[in-house]
C-alpha cells in the first residue's frame, strides 16, 4: 500500500509544468536493387547507422537528465523463391555485440525489428551483420528511428496532480516500400506506486488525464515499450514489407508537482 510523506500544513502544490516533445522522421533507405544475403557470416557488418543530431528527439520544459534514447532499427527484404529462410544476424553498438539470433522468414517478405539498444547519443554507431541459409534471400529496405523514454528528472515518488498526456504519436512512421504498421507497444505511467514496485500501469495509447501520478524511480513520467520495457528483436513476416512495431509517444505533458512523496 502506498505511503504518503508530508503533512497537510507542509504540503505544497507547485505551478503547472508543461513539457513538449518533437520526434524527427525516421531515416529510411529503399534500394532499387536488392542485396543478396551471404550463406555464411560476413567478415564485417553490411549495415551501419551513425546517430546524427537530427535523429534525436527534443524536449522542452524539463532537462533530459536520466532520460533514455532507445534506437529502433528495421531491415526488410524477400525470403526467396521458396518463401522460407533462416536469417541470422548480429547487432552491434560501437563495435560491441548487443545480440545475435537466428529467425525464420516463412512468407514472401520479412522485416527484422531491432529494439535491443536502450540508449544512444549523437555519434554512436549501430551495425548489423546478416546471412541466410538460402541463396536467394535478400534485403532492400532499412530504417532507423530514435525515441525518448523516462523523461522528467523528478525526485522518485513525487506526487503529481492532473497529469495530462495529449497528442499521442504512434511512431515511427515509415513510408518506403509497402509499409504496414504492426501493433503499438503500451507506454506506462505509474499511479500511486512505490518507487520499486509499481502497482498500476496506465496505458498511454490515447490522450488522457491521470488525477494522481507518481514519478517512479526508474520510469519517471513514462516508459516506452519497444526499446526500453521490451529490449528484444524479432522478425515479422508477411506479403508486404516493411512491417514494424511502433511506440505510443505523448507529444505534450502537463502536471502540477507537489511536495508529497509516495513510497
Amino acid at each position: 500500500m502506498p505511503v504518503l510523506f508530508g503533512t497537510r500544513e507542509a504540503a505544497t502544490i507547485g505551478a503547472q509544468k508543461h513539457l513538449t516533445f518533437t520526434y524527427p522522421a525516421a531515416r529510411e533507405t529503399l534500394l532499387e536493387v536488392p542485396v543478396t544475403l551471404p550463406l555464411a557470416e560476413p567478415g564485417s557488418p553490411q549495415l551501419s547507422f551513425t546517430i546524427l543530431e537530427g535523429d534525436v528527439p527534443t524536449m522542452a520544459g524539463a532537462t533530459d537528465d536520466g532520460a533514455l534514447y532507445p534506437a529502433l532499427v528495421y531491415v526488410a527484404g524477400a525470403a526467396g523463391v521458396a518463401e522460407m529462410a533462416s536469417i541470422s544476424f548480429k547487432y552491434y553498438l560501437n563495435g560491441d555485440l548487443i545480440t545475435s539470433q537466428t529467425v525464420t522468414a516463412d512468407s514472401p517478405f520479412w522485416t527484422l525489428n531491432l529494439y535491443s539498444v536502450t540508449n544512444v547519443a549523437v555519434g554512436d554507431v549501430l551495425e548489423v551483420a546478416l546471412w541466410a541459409d538460402v541463396a536467394d534471400c535478400s534485403y532492400d529496405y532499412t530504417a532507423i528511428a530514435v525515441h525518448l523514454s523516462r523523461p522528467g528528472a523528478l525526485v522518485a515518488g513525487t506526487l503529481l496532480l492532473n497529469a495530462t498526456y495529449t497528442t499521442i504519436f504512434q511512431g515511427p512512421e515509415l513510408f518506403g516500400g509497402d509499409p504496414l504498421a504492426h501493433s503499438s507497444g503500451y507506454t506506462a505511467a505509474y499511479i500511486l506506486s512505490g518507487e520499486s514496485d509499481p502497482v498500476f500501469a496506465a496505458d498511454l495509447q490515447n490522450d488522457g488525464v491521470v488525477s494522481a501520478l507518481t514519478a517512479n524511480a526508474d520510469s519517471q513520467l513514462y516508459q516506452v515499450w519497444y526499446g526500453d520495457q521490451n529490449t528484444g528483436a524479432e522478425v515479422l513476416n508477411g506479403i508486404v514489407h516493411p512491417i514494424w512495431r511502433i511506440n505510443s509517444l505523448p507529444l505534450d505533458i502537463s502536471y502540477y508537482p507537489t511536495s508529497i512523496r509516495v513510497i
